[in-house]
């Protein structure tokens, strides 16, 4: 069985792999990429909450969000909730392994979504520069054509 960071860091990457390629089609909304791998990761770790409320939170309320038949079928269909199932059958172990992957894809969406920022800060400056070069020769020409 694998642990649970491992599990939430496959579902991160899937989320984000996701939530990338829609920003690409639709060319915008890159802020939610990281919203969409915390997601995704939620979404991986779906078929180990029935046994989270029932060992962990035992004493709130929902008995039967606890209990082993549905974590019996949340596990069956394990591989929806991004490939659950199959890192069950074939990993063991792996916490580290998972938490080194969850800081770093973390880490990485951050320095891309800064990098992507400042592009577009020093896009804008860019042609700001341009518009006030253009305005200012406009302005001389027609000072120009006024003294004449």
């Amino acid at each position: 069985m694998s642990w649970t960071t491992m599990h939430f860091a496959v579902g991160m990457a899937c989320g984000g792999a996701l939530a990338g390629v829609a920003c690409s089609i639709v060319r915008r909304g890159w802020r939610g990429v990281p919203i969409a791998m915390t997601l995704g990761g939620v979404w991986a770790n779906v078929p180990d909450m029935p046994r989270l409320w029932r060992v962990d939170f035992p004493w709130l309320p929902g008995g039967r969000l606890g209990s082993l038949e549905l974590e019996r079928f949340l596990h069956e269909w394990g591989d929806i909730f991004f490939f659950h199932h199959t890192m069950d059958m074939r990993m063991k172990g792996n916490a580290l392994l998972g938490l080194a992957l969850l800081l770093l894809m973390y880490n990485a969406v951050a320095l891309a979504l800064l990098w992507e920022e400042r592009r577009q800060r020093l896009r804008a400056e860019r042609a700001m520069r341009l518009l006030e070069a253009e305005l200012s020769e406009r302005a001389r020409s027609n000072s120009v054509r006024l003294a004449a």
